[in-house]
């Protein structure tokens, strides 16, 4: 059976999600902790550290090493879009991809939206996007002080059931990638 849903390095999918991804996390080229406490460093990253010993404000990466370091995250948290036996739409897969790498791999396997995909049910999936606006037992749909989680929920929503095109997004926060562009018009 082929593999669906699989990452392509320097494909157009690659290039949004990465985008995509960014704009949520930031880029921070040192290790520090993130509003929960956890030890986090370049795009949100908590595992990969390329060999290097983690110390919060002690540990630096260069932009090359924080770059291969989301890339081979993006593979890792793919893997379960993976298992289905059709292919997503980008923005779908894209918002999953964007979810998994926030809330983490076992979360996502748990969680109603895989049963939903599993099923074959991607809006029913998306819609579960935004059951997942808690953080520390805080409702963020109603809170200031995680407003962010909220918000991402909300965007990954919105690009999950087309309500705006991953590429539409992007290109209104600023953050379309000029490779992407170029590569478009070739």
């Amino acid at each position: 059976m082929a593999v669906r849903n699989k990452l392509i390095a320097g494909s157009l999918t690659v290039m949004l999600a990465t985008a995509f991804v960014q704009y949520h996390e930031g880029t921070k080229n040192y290790a520090y902790r993130d509003p929960v406490g956890i030890p986090t460093w370049c795009t949100g990253e908590t595992k990969i550290t390329l060999g290097k010993k983690i110390e919060v404000g002690k540990t630096y990466f260069t932009d090359k090493e924080c770059a291969q370091i989301l890339e081979q995250s993006l593979q890792r948290y793919n893997k379960p879009l993976e298992t289905l036996n059709y292919e997503l739409e980008r923005g779908a897969h894209i918002a999953f991809l964007d979810f998994t790498l926030n809330a983490g791999e076992a979360t996502f396997n748990k969680s109603s939206m895989m049963r939903y995909l599993k099923q074959g049910n991607v809006r029913y999936a998306c819609d579960s996007l935004l059951k997942y606006k808690y953080a520390q037992g805080i409702d963020c749909s109603k809170s200031k002080k995680c407003a962010g989680v909220w918000s991402r929920r909300f965007n990954e929503w919105k690009v999950c059931t087309n309500k705006i095109s991953i590429e539409e997004f992007l290109l209104r926060v600023g953050k379309l990638p000029k490779e992407y562009v170029d590569a478009i018009e070739d």
